[in-house]
């Protein structure tokens, strides 16, 4: 599961970084959220 979780986290940050990669202070945001949900996701996961 936790794999799972690992790519679609991995997926969307790829996808953000692409379509946000012209803004950085939007995409310094994503990476932020991406964080958060990775380590909410662990911590309910684990």
């Amino acid at each position: 599961m936790a794999h799972t979780l690992l790519a679609i986290v991995g997926l969307f940050a790829a996808v953000s970084l692409i379509v946000l990669g012209r803004d950085l202070r939007r995409m310094q945001y994503t990476i932020y959220g991406l964080v958060i949900v990775a380590l909410t996701g662990w911590y309910w996961f684990s």
